[in-house]
């Protein structure tokens, strides 16, 4: 039967089948007595036709009678987000809501043209997340890390009396990565070489002439190191400074620090240049352990008294709260550096260089008042009082640091 039916159809070269040229045949010869049956047919056909439109008539108007009563109003639809973290679609059948993750900003949606056709959500990227121009770029880099909230923190303002906080570093071209907030004595230095030779040593743009939307630009990285690593590396600076005779200023002129004349060492380092400078340390040239600790806790006492005078000593806290960039920044470990080096190499296609830190040096290269947070530490298990009382003031003075910095500092705890 089926085979019977497939053959009553146009053939593949547009031919009559078998069959159906045989049924033409007999219908020629017997067309006056199938006339008659023909035309009952036809009547038959016809009245059903109309009954079929008449049909279709009272369905097309029930059909609009009700989209009139269950109209969609598509004028209120609505795409406003404050957080991006979701969206509604206000309407008479309200669709769901949605989701999305928190990198979407002020998403917005696709015209809807039926309820059954879900909202399509274009996500657009928030500048000052300053995506890389690769997108695997975000990978090469080491882990970051987390700071406290610094506008939490109180510090006593009258003792932060530095001035001419530098905040950061900015190409003006061939990159758009930057530096900030500016820490010192955490690779300051070294990242500001890094981004010059990535960039091409192009100029620097001054902070106070970029507006929000260019600042957005760029994507800001910042160092952190253990906050009485830094500390103590701040002495040393300040130290080094002396010896060069490039603080006479605050000698001088207030804050008339004082530290440098009260314990004298033996260090050879710098001596040339500090003998023909202004202000020689008048008491006997000795060093020994003792005198060490003692230069130091003259240099944090005075810090104590008369407040941080100069940027390499002062809070790294307080130096990221009053920096216009600290949102913006994505905090590393010292200890990362080589691997942040790597990263900005990579994305520059920069042949690889090696960028060194500044060291600090030790007794044997003439710096005898250099102390170590290791060595303070294992000098205070051992008994020693004056190491102890550097100690305790170190965590006191750097209290901030030592809370909010992502660092264990158990020999702190008892002091603060």
């Amino acid at each position: 039967m089926m085979k019977e039916e497939e053959e009553s159809f146009i053939n593949g070269n547009g031919h009559i089948s078998k069959n159906e040229d045989e049924e033409a045949q007999g219908f020629a010869n017997s067309f006056p007595a199938a006339l008659k049956h023909r035309r009952l047919n036809f009547m038959s056909f016809f009245f059903i036709f109309t009954l079929g439109v008449s049909a279709g008539i009272g369905i097309c108007s029930l059909a609009s009678i009700y989209h009139q009563q269950h109209k969609v109003d598509t004028s209120s639809t609505s795409a406003t987000t404050d957080s991006g973290v979701s969206v509604h679609v206000n309407q008479q059948h309200e669709l769901p809501a949605i989701e999305t993750t928190s990198t979407l900003k002020s998403p917005t949606l696709s015209p809807i043209h039926s309820l059954t056709k879900e909202p399509t959500l274009l996500p657009t990227i928030s500048p000052s997340m300053n995506q890389p121009t690769k997108a695997q770029d975000s990978k090469l880099f080491p882990p970051s890390i987390d700071i406290c909230n610094v506008e939490s923190l109180s510090f006593n303002t009258s003792k932060m009396i530095f001035k001419g906080q530098y905040m950061g570093y900015i190409p003006s071209n061939g990159t758009n990565y930057a530096y900030g907030p500016f820490i010192t004595k955490s690779a300051s230095t070294t990242v500001k070489n890094i981004l010059q030779y990535i960039a091409g040593n192009t100029l620097e743009q001054r902070l106070e002439d970029m507006n929000e939307t260019s600042l957005d630009e760029y994507k800001f990285i910042s160092i952190l190191r253990h906050p009485m690593d830094r500390a103590l590396a701040g002495f040393h600076q300040i130290e080094v400074f002396w010896r060069l005779n490039w603080i006479d200023g605050a000698i001088d002129r207030p804050p008339h620090v004082s530290w440098w004349n009260q314990t004298c060492l033996n260090a050879t380092y710098g001596v040339e240049s500090k003998a023909k400078g202004k202000y020689q340390c008048q008491g006997s040239l000795q060093t020994t352990t003792e005198r060490r600790l003692q230069r130091l806790i003259d240099f944090l006492d005075e810090l104590d008294e008369k407040g941080f005078w100069d940027q390499h000593i002062t809070p790294v806290t307080y130096l990221i709260s009053m920096n216009k960039l600290r949102h913006r920044a994505t905090y590393y470990d010292l200890h990362s550096l080589d691997n942040v080096t790597y990263a900005l190499e990579e994305i520059s296609d920069k042949p690889k260089r090696s960028f060194s830190l500044m060291k600090r040096g030790n007794e044997n290269d003439g710096m005898d008042w250099i102390v170590k947070w290791n060595e303070l530490v294992n000098m205070t298990t051992n008994g020693n009082e004056l190491a102890k009382l550097a100690l305790m003031k170190l965590c006191t003075l750097y209290r901030n640091d030592v809370e909010c910095l992502p660092y264990d500092i158990p020999e702190c705890k008892e002091y603060i």
